[in-house]
């Protein structure tokens, strides 16, 4: 992400500074399709100026919209990972209520039903 902002803040510091090495009287050009016109200094520098602001805010919306959904999915991951740890905690409780229940109960089949007692 900082190298597409990067990109879009040397764009911005590249026009301005190509109008300021201009000398006074200099002729700039707009290409309008195989022809080249001539054009004010004043008006290419206000072409160029609004065509760097709409990128920037053109940049600033894309980024914005691959921000918002990186962080939906962050929040669905989230979601489904605590949905999964949720889960096994249930599985876990149900096994150690399961093995209470048994001590509980007493011994297993076959024993005595008396349990040794030390002095």
């Amino acid at each position: 992400m900082a190298n597409a902002q990067d990109s879009g803040s040397s764009l911005t510091s590249w026009g301005p500074q190509e109008f300021d090495n201009l000398k006074d009287g200099e002729t700039v050009y707009k290409l309008v399709g195989p022809i080249l016109l001539k054009q004010d200094k004043a008006d290419a520098e206000g072409t160029v100026n609004g065509r760097l602001s709409f990128i920037e805010k053109e940049l600033y919306v894309a980024w914005n919209g691959i921000y918002r959904m990186a962080l939906t999915q962050s929040s669905e991951r989230l979601d489904t990972q605590i949905k999964e740890i949720q889960e096994k905690l249930e599985k876990i409780k149900g096994e150690i209520l399961k093995i209470q229940a048994g001590a509980q109960q007493g011994p297993a089949v076959g024993g005595s039903g008396k349990q040794a007692v030390k002095a």
